[in-house]
């Protein structure tokens, strides 16, 4: 039984032209079937449409940043990922980008200075 009640124009998951996205089975039935669904891709904001959000900018190097002490296992990355740490005159250690446990992060500290 064919429950399509929108005007969705696709016959199967996959790519859709109309709105310019990859959907999933799941994907295409919701389109298909909810009004507010096929209004969220008429309009760009279903969640598969919107491009990942970039990543934080790079800071410059921060006053009190010191030499690198070596590496420290990343638990949240996928793979065997390494995150360079940092001697900080305030922190006692610090990483740039990546927040690590008892390790301070450069990326959103509030002590950091710029060179």
């Amino acid at each position: 039984m064919d429950v399509k009640v929108t005007p969705c124009e696709c016959t199967a998951p996959g790519w859709c032209a109309r709105h310019r996205c990859q959907k999933s089975r799941h994907d295409f039935e919701l389109c298909r079937r909810r009004e507010d669904w096929f209004r969220a891709y008429e309009t760009g904001q279903a969640g598969i449409q919107r491009p990942p959000a970039p990543p934080p900018p790079l800071r410059d190097d921060c006053r009190h940043l010191g030499e690198e002490l070596g590496t420290e296992d990343c638990p949240s990355c996928r793979g065997n990922i390494r995150i360079k740490v940092f001697a900080c005159e305030l922190h006692d250690r610090c990483s740039l980008q990546k927040p690590l446990e008892g390790i301070a992060c450069c990326a959103g500290c509030g002590n950091y200075e710029t060179v």
